[in-house]
């Protein structure tokens, strides 16, 4: 009779199982996450923010919007998104005091207005931060948005938050669109 070794199988078991927990601690180790907006016309939203990958020596802050369709109809609710128009956003710290957005140059390429689908129930999350403003070498902390580029310097040990408003307007689009304002509450921009 030949014996099979459980052990090994095992082994590369929890090996794995071991690495993927910690790469999931990893991943959401510095995400910040807000408080959900009051619905409007059926959708909620919140902003989240983590820390990107460093770019010249400059700590980038990723954005992510997240929406949720609360609404009590069994449709989708079809959202129509323009990158530049659709979130306003701005930082400040703990005295609501806002940061001044620095001079920088731009060059922001976007894939231009699309519709979001998100069905009954549903929640749908996706950058809102961008890439293509000029970065300067170790400035410290850099939260690209359309509506602005914070920069946050190295020696500045406050605590800054961002808020922004969700927009969408009425199309001339046949679809059933949502229509009106999101105020997201502020998200904790992480240090």
């Amino acid at each position: 009779m030949r014996k099979t070794n459980i052990f090994a199988p095992l082994s590369l078991a929890l090996l794995l199982f071991g690495g993927l927990t910690i790469t999931a601690q990893d991943d959401n180790r510095h995400l910040e996450i807000g408080a959900w907006s009051t619905p409007v016309n059926g959708l909620q939203g919140r902003l989240s923010a983590a820390f990107g990958k460093d770019f010249n020596g400059t700590r980038m802050v990723d954005v992510y919007l997240e929406l949720r369709n609360v609404s009590d109809v069994g449709n989708p609710m079809e959202i129509y998104f323009d990158e530049y128009t659709s979130v306003k956003s701005s930082v400040v710290d703990a005295d609501a005091k806002a940061l001044k957005l620095g001079p920088t140059a731009a060059s922001i390429i976007s894939p231009g207005p699309f519709w979001l689908s998100i069905p009954s129930g549903g929640n749908l999350r996706f950058p809102v931060s961008v890439s293509g403003y000029g970065i300067f070498k170790d400035s410290g902390m850099d939260i690209p948005m359309t509506s602005g580029n914070w920069v946050i310097a190295p020696a500045d040990k406050k605590q800054y938050y961002l808020s922004a408003d969700f927009t969408n307007a009425p199309t001339t689009d046949k679809r059933r669109a949502w229509t009106g304002t999101l105020h997201l509450p502020k998200v904790q921009i992480p240090r």
